[in-house]
C-alpha cells in the first residue's frame, strides 16, 4: 500500500509535446464514495491494474492490484457510464 498525496499546479505556459510519444489509458470507476473513496480499473498499454484509494483530500492510501486481461473484461461492464480514455 503507498500513499498519494495529491498536487496541483497552475503553469503560465503548457510545454511542447508533440515529440513524445503517449500511452493509451482505458480507466473505468467501479465505485465512487462519499470522501472520495473510489475503486477503479485501468487498462494502461497492455497492463491491467484495479486500484483502491481511501477517502480524503490531500493524503490518500492507495493499493494496485493486478489483473489479468480476462479479469479487466470481467470487471469492465461494471463501469459503463463511468468511464475515460486518455493519453498519459
Amino acid at each position: 500500500m503507498i500513499q498519494e498525496i495529491e498536487r496541483k499546479f497552475i503553469v503560465d505556459k503548457l510545454p511542447d509535446l508533440s515529440g513524445l510519444k503517449g500511452h493509451s489509458v482505458l480507466q473505468g470507476y467501479i465505485f465512487t464514495g462519499e470522501g472520495g473513496t473510489e475503486v477503479r480499473i485501468r487498462k494502461w498499454d497492455e497492463q491491467y491494474i484495479m486500484t483502491i484509494k481511501s477517502g480524503g483530500l490531500l493524503k490518500r492510501q492507495e493499493t494496485e492490484i493486478p489483473l489479468t486481461k480476462v479479469q479487466f473484461q470481467i470487471f469492465w461492464p461494471s463501469t459503463e457510464g463511468r468511464r475515460i480514455e486518455k493519453t498519459h
